[in-house]
């Protein structure tokens, strides 16, 4: 559960960080970009906490679309496992997906100038082309530091998420009876995060790093 939450929000996040912050890049100083730009702040702006319970009362209590607690492990369906990972993941992806943008939009920028990119547009290539195999790549790097930091932030406090969507399912007398063992096993788990919190950002990062500067090299390499 815990890993699945940290990889939905994760994806979901950057795909849709991905392309706006470049269509921002490319379109700076227009109505798009100021439009990104300002759905950006407002995101940000907004509690994490608020954004959840606003998703709950829309989503699950008002239409009555998605459940408001409670958690499907993914051996009972797909669907409804889906289904019950849908507000915590919205949530996260609310608050992470405009600070990637930024970081991608101000990095893509800078890379729009360079004269590799001002070449190709002057031989016709289309935009996207141009985007995504000319400029995300060399534009990636502070946004792939942050994806780094954010994933250890995820896996830290995965196990408070995975310990409420637990009790969610048990029933009161179950827990009443599991609860003084969980208060002996709560502090070496938090213990254990925070030794391991930092293996796993740097390891995330360095392993995206490698993806990113074998690319670039192949692509020099073609060119040359």
């Amino acid at each position: 559960m815990s890993i699945e939450l940290m990889a939905l929000s994760l994806l979901l996040s950057l795909s849709l960080a991905v392309p706006a912050g470049l269509l921002a890049a490319y379109r700076a100083g227009q109505s798009i970009d100021k439009l990104l730009s300002a759905l950006a702040a407002l995101l940000l702006s907004a509690p994490s906490f608020m954004l959840g319970l606003v998703l709950m009362f829309f989503l699950a209590l008002t239409l009555k679309w998605l459940r408001a607690v409670g958690y499907v492990p993914l051996s009972e369906g797909i669907l409804g496992n889906l289904r019950s990972f849908a507000i915590p993941v919205l949530t996260l992806v609310l608050v992470e997906w405009p600070v990637f943008m930024r970081i991608l939009r101000s990095d893509a920028i800078v890379t729009l100038q360079q004269d590799y990119v001002l070449l190709a547009k002057a031989k016709g290539l289309r935009n996207a082309h141009i985007l995504f195999r000319h400029v995300l790549k060399p534009s990636s790097f502070t946004l792939i530091t942050v994806a780094g930091l954010t994933i250890g932030t995820l896996i830290g406090g995965a196990l408070a998420v995975e310990a409420i969507c637990a009790s969610w399912r048990r029933p009161l007398a179950d827990r009443l009876d599991k609860q003084s063992g969980d208060r002996l096993v709560e502090p070496i788990s938090q213990e254990a995060l925070m030794q391991a919190d930092p293996a796993f950002r740097h390891a995330a990062a360095n392993l995206l790093y490698t993806a990113v500067t074998r690319g670039k090299a192949k692509q020099i390499e073609v060119r040359d």
